[in-house]
């Protein structure tokens, strides 16, 4: 089958099944592949999803991707089984007529059969595992749409394919969201680096704003959030962890000292330390020897 490539705002998608499955202790579903596009959510439980040879631990909140035509086995804990949902569906509605069985086991598997093999040209496409236990509303809109979907009243099906299209929305936000977590994460590990290279000069929230093109508020924030400190304070913090261990390791002068760790005299240095630990530098040498 050829492959569809399209972009996000083109889908159309088209529900071909959805339920609510309460597993029996240890279930086990065999391996199984199949025809379309396949979302696991576990609303309850825990166990194991294998897909495409991969083992994923399954808890609650977890929602997964299979692709069409990928080996995929359901394992539930013996203790605690899973509520599971599972979507089977196409991104667009060419294949919408075309009756499949489920699940269909590999042996009787036809590769001619997929619907559909979908790329995205503004998508890189879902990950295997997705955590989204924090967002009550993708679980709320599941339970929405098996209940359009058992009822068969009238437009049910435009009413649960309009709800996918919402559901896929939220997914696509949740990825998005994650990613510019991790691109923060990035930023302040970076920061902090930055930061902890070049803590002993005169360096400012400006400098630091600069080398990462933020504004400083933003970088502040980020600071903050990762360290619980300011910049300065984060900075402040620094100078005096490096002074302590010259202090104690070495035998420099109190005033080289100051300049090593970025005062730029030996008073301020002396005062900020005093304030800092309870001692001048020189009592907090003798002391500590």
């Amino acid at each position: 089958m050829n492959i569809n490539r399209i972009y996000l705002s083109e889908i159309q998608p088209h529900l071909r099944i959805i339920n609510l499955y309460h597993c029996t202790p240890g279930f086990r579903s065999g391996t199984r592949r199949l025809y379309d596009h396949y979302f696991l959510y576990v609303h309850k439980g825990c166990g194991e999803y294998i897909m495409d040879g991969k083992t994923y631990a399954a808890v609650t909140g977890d929602m997964f991707f299979c692709p069409p035509g990928t080996e995929n086995t359901i394992i539930a804990d013996e203790k605690n089984p899973f509520i599971l949902s599972g979507i089977n569906f196409d991104f667009v509605k060419t294949y919408c007529n075309h009756e499949l069985l489920y699940p269909i086991r590999t042996d009787l598997f036809n590769s001619a059969l997929i619907t559909e093999q979908t790329e995205f040209h503004d998508f890189s496409g879902f990950p295997p595992k997705m955590g989204v236990s924090d967002d009550a509303s993708i679980r709320l809109l599941i339970l929405d749409m098996i209940r359009q979907f058992n009822s068969k009243i009238k437009y049910w099906d435009l009413n649960v394919n309009g709800m996918l299209q919402t559901f896929i929305s939220k997914l696509l936000q949740h990825i998005a969201c994650e990613a510019h977590k991790a691109h923060d994460t990035n930023k302040n590990e970076e920061m902090i680096q930055f930061i902890s290279s070049n803590y002993n000069r005169d360096i400012t929230n400006i400098d630091i704003a600069r080398e990462f093109h933020y504004s400083t508020d933003y970088i502040n924030k980020l600071v903050y959030a990762y360290t619980g400190m300011t910049i300065r304070q984060y900075i402040l913090d620094l100078r005096m962890r490096q002074a302590i261990h010259l202090l104690l390791n070495t035998n420099m002068d109190i005033t080289n000292i100051a300049y090593e760790v970025g005062f730029s005299t030996v008073h301020y240095f002396s005062r900020i330390f005093a304030r800092k630990t309870g001692l001048s530098p020189s009592c907090f040498r003798n002391y500590g020897s």
